[in-house]
């Protein structure tokens, strides 16, 4: 079955899961536990072996809103601004629930990705601008209601393990749309 992130098929994450496994450290994160917070920078990437993490920047109103996730098998890090940049995270990343990371120093990474896979980055950054485009475009072209039925057509594992609250905050609407458009369904 899809997953989620179906981008992230097309990252090609072998030598971030060989760097992981040959120089990476368990790591777990108990539910709510921040992995990087907004205006610091990230330290570590890693490979979520399981649970997930949620991304969460604070509106003008302060309040939280879930701009993505991270699963089992996908990347955990603030890639955008850590990673590439050294630049504190723009997003909050926390543990959705108990999640268990796979995890080496960022430093570490970019020596590993230089000596062994040096095109890394670049298509890492490929594939993760055309999803932010596409997600752009969902969002003018598809109603939220086609947003959701899209994503519970794509995946079903995933999806289960989220809050409604959290899955309504992600597709940008309120708990009530979200439910009236559940109770459509």
């Amino acid at each position: 079955m899809a997953r989620f992130n179906t981008f992230m098929h097309h990252l090609e994450l072998d030598s971030l899961h060989t760097c992981c496994t040959k120089f990476g450290h368990p790591v777990t994160y108990p539910k709510g536990t921040v992995l990087v917070a907004e205006g610091d920078i990230c330290r570590h990437i890693g490979i979520i072996q399981s649970g997930y993490f949620k991304y969460v920047a604070v509106n003008t109103r302060g309040e939280e809103c879930v701009t993505g996730f991270t699963f089992a098998g996908e990347v955990a890090s603030d890639f955008i601004q850590s990673f590439l940049f050294n630049n504190p995270a723009k997003t909050t990343v926390i543990a959705g629930c108990d999640t268990r990371v796979l995890q080496v120093p960022i430093s570490d990474a970019k020596l590993y990705f230089a000596e062994h896979d040096p095109d890394f980055v670049n298509r890492s950054c490929r594939v993760l601008l055309q999803e932010a485009y596409r997600r752009y475009l969902d969002s003018y072209r598809m109603t939220p209601a086609e947003r959701y039925t899209e994503l519970r057509n794509r995946t079903q594992m995933d999806i289960d393990l989220i809050p409604h609250k959290e899955l309504a905050s992600y597709l940008n609407i309120s708990r009530r749309q979200f439910q009236r458009i559940r109770d459509n369904l």
